[in-house]
């Protein structure tokens, strides 16, 4: 009687060990961690959100945020980390735009971008009102042959620029090399509009008396006067 007790026992020890060991391998597979999803991340990473969906623009920049933070070594963080920036130029967090494309040369030298990630750092500083930091970066951009490409966006920034310091004859200098560089006359127009608007300000008269000596005909020479 006792030995049928002891083998019953020695059953119901197996069965129960399996049973654990069942549930158990169940168990790990259930709480084990997943990795972390980034559908929509190709989407992101094109310029194609439109400007007016401020939502999907959100929806963007916490993906990436995402992505980076878990992903920093990803072949696609360089293009990942430069789009992001992009995001937040665009919705206007300009502090964040720019710890972004400060850091981008250190953090991503391999990275393609290397020429318009420095554009967007200047236009970030100009945004977070630092003229003369940006004037720093975007002067040399302009004596950079690789940034040629971008010379619109580069004398337009190095102009607003010298506008926030008060400097009239620098800024129309550089409003003037925007202008020449421009083949499209929609982009003329608008940049003419810019230029009126900057000499209703009220400028003193020796900044006026330099413009004039500076521009004696032309479309620059009515906006002065």
């Amino acid at each position: 009687m006792m030995e049928r007790k002891a083998i019953l026992f020695f059953v119901c020890s197996l069965v129960a060990l399996s049973l654990l060991n069942l549930f158990g391998c169940q168990g790990a597979k259930v709480v084990r961690r997943q990795p972390a999803s980034f559908e929509g991340l190709e989407k992101c990473l094109q310029p194609a959100v439109p400007s007016e969906d401020a939502d999907a623009k959100q929806r963007c920049v916490y993906l990436l945020e995402r992505f980076l933070d878990e992903k920093v070594d990803e072949p696609k963080a360089g293009e990942a980390a430069f789009r992001l920036g992009q995001l937040y130029l665009e919705t206007g967090d300009y502090s964040a735009a720019y710890r972004i494309f400060q850091r981008y040369p250190e953090e991503h030298p391999e990275g393609r971008r290397q020429t318009k990630a420095r554009l967007y750092l200047g236009v970030s500083l100009y945004f977070l009102e630092n003229p003369t930091d940006s004037l720093d970066v975007l002067h040399a951009l302009a004596e950079d042959p690789d940034a040629v490409r971008w010379e619109k966006e580069i004398f337009r920034y190095i102009a607003e620029n010298y506008v926030k310091l008060e400097r009239l004859p620098s800024a129309l200098t550089w409003y003037a090399r925007c202008y020449e560089s421009m083949e499209e006359d929609a982009g003329r127009e608008r940049l003419e509009d810019r230029i009126l608007e900057v000499m209703c300000v009220g400028w003193e008269p020796e900044a006026l008396q330099a413009a004039t000596e500076l521009f004696q005909e032309g479309f620059f020479a009515e906006a002065i006067q």
